[in-house]
């Protein structure tokens, strides 16, 4: 929903509630509520109208009406980073459409629950369901799910350096997007294989595909997805040695990611810039830039943009080495973060990288 959309959703919601109705009724407005708040980002206020709408929904005897709260809850506690709290919601639904025998409300869910193991760093696992929740949704044809499955088993593969099952992944996505004449999946197909070449350092054969991808998300008028690849560009374009294109794109990105309001962008736009200051050996400007990253990815608590910031130190790393001044307190700093948030592949390497630290002084 567009942002007018979702505030008239809100209002219409809040206004209902005003009113006397039956359960269900109470249930699937307070839920409505739930969701909008959870995409603004309003996840105090959401958690309430949530827990609302379940124990609205218990009282209706309705097993779907029950499973929607429960998935509704799920991903509120997803969005806090309560994975845990999120676990039980999502094995609530799961085990609602297993008892009542409904394949397709099965596959979202199953879909929820593969997302938050690739948050956690779990590539493994994620792939293990995501294979299996392939197969129900290929069977039951739901098209829009499938391609969800698809771009995600493609991230997860690429994390785990599969790198064949990542292009066969979106190669699947792409002749969905063909069959269903669907211009945003075939940008997102782009994006997922231009991310698999720029992971192999193969800058000339993302260039075409980060291109096609933003010609797309342009052409949709799509800005948040536009922003976020015309950022991967740039890196390609700073790695083929073509600065100034790559300076051009950033502020394009920058002024799209003011535009909507996007501390996700600003802050990937920022790592990049670090990346780049690394290329030119200016590790005093590199840390700035990577300060800045770290305090955005906290304050919008984003797992993907630490990640992101995460594999960025790495590269910095490997070239300039671990005697640089204030990297150890960087370190430490994003190390809180990653505990925080339960990304142990990150904390148990920045632990790694501290200990290198301590041997060199």
């Amino acid at each position: 929903m567009k942002k007018g959309e979702t505030e008239k959703a809100l209002q219409l919601a809040e206004q209902g509630l005003k009113y006397e109705l039956t359960e269900a009724q109470g249930a699937e407005l307070n839920r409505v509520a739930a969701e909008v708040l959870c995409r603004k980002g309003e996840l105090k206020r959401a958690q309430t109208y949530a827990k609302k709408a379940r124990t609205h929904a218990l009282a209706s005897g309705d097993y779907r009406i029950l499973y929607s709260s429960a998935v509704a809850l799920g991903n509120i506690f997803a969005r806090k980073n309560n994975y845990a709290a999120a676990d039980m919601a999502y094995n609530e639904a799961l085990t609602l459409a297993g008892i009542h025998k409904d394949t397709r409300l099965e596959g979202p869910v199953l879909l929820n629950m593969a997302q938050l193991d690739q948050h956690r760093g779990n590539h493994i696992r994620a792939l293990d369901i995501l294979n299996k929740v392939r197969g129900r949704l290929e069977k039951t044809k739901e098209q829009r799910l499938l391609a969800v499955c698809y771009s995600r088993m493609a991230f997860s593969y690429m994390e785990e350096n599969r790198l064949k099952e990542a292009l066969s992944s979106v190669k699947e996505l792409e002749e969905l997007a063909e069959q269903k004449g669907d211009k945003s999946l075939m940008a997102s197909a782009h994006f997922r294989r231009g991310s698999v070449y720029l992971k192999q350092d193969e800058f000339p054969k993302a260039l075409p595909e980060f291109q096609e991808s933003s010609e797309i998300y342009k052409e949709l008028g799509d800005i948040k997805n536009l922003a976020i690849v015309i950022c991967d560009l740039a890196r390609v374009y700073i790695n083929l040695g073509k600065v100034r294109k790559a300076n051009s794109l950033l502020k394009e990105a920058t002024a799209s990611a003011q535009k909507i309001d996007s501390e996700n962008v600003l802050c990937k736009i920022k790592i990049i810039l670090a990346d780049k200051a690394v290329l030119r050996g200016s590790w005093g400007q590199a840390r700035g830039f990577y300060e800045e990253a770290l305090t955005k990815a906290e304050a919008i608590d984003n797992e993907d943009r630490l990640h992101y910031l995460h594999k960025s130190l790495g590269k910095t790393v490997e070239k300039m080495g671990f005697n640089l001044p204030g990297l150890e307190s960087l370190l430490k700093r994003a190390l809180e973060s990653y505990v925080r948030l339960g990304l142990k592949r990150e904390a148990e390497e920045t632990q790694r990288w501290l200990a290198q630290i301590s041997l060199t002084e």
